[in-house]
């Protein structure tokens, strides 16, 4: 168990390391810096506990069929939740007085 739990911190730094740059380059905007550091902190987080769990239970799947299947579950409910909040907010714009605007984009089609 011991091993599940170092090789989660792994890809926990690992990915954290990978956002780095974009922490680094607003770590010189003093209010910016400590919010972006703070959410790519949460996103990592949440890719971690989604990732690991899938691929632990793909490793384990030959010693372990049920733990294997239900953290398959687990992995694939995460992502679900995060695909059906994550995408709530995407089309609506809040202005400084606090209403609320649909966004739309404009495409341009070459014939």
């Amino acid at each position: 168990m011991g091993f599940s739990w170092g090789c989660l911190l792994a890809m926990f730094l690992g990915l954290l390391a990978t956002l780095g740059f974009i922490t680094s380059i607003t770590r010189s905007i003093p209010i910016i810096g400590g919010i972006v550091n703070g959410i790519s902190g949460i996103i990592v987080a949440v890719f971690t506990l989604t990732f690991s769990s899938i691929i632990i239970a793909v490793a384990w799947f030959s010693a372990r069929p049920l733990l294997s299947l239900s953290l398959l579950v687990v992995g694939f409910l995460i992502a679900v939740l995060l695909k059906k909040f994550g995408n709530k907010d995407a089309d609506t714009i809040n202005d400084s007085s606090g209403a609320t605007h649909k966004q739309t984009t404009l495409s341009i089609r070459k014939k």
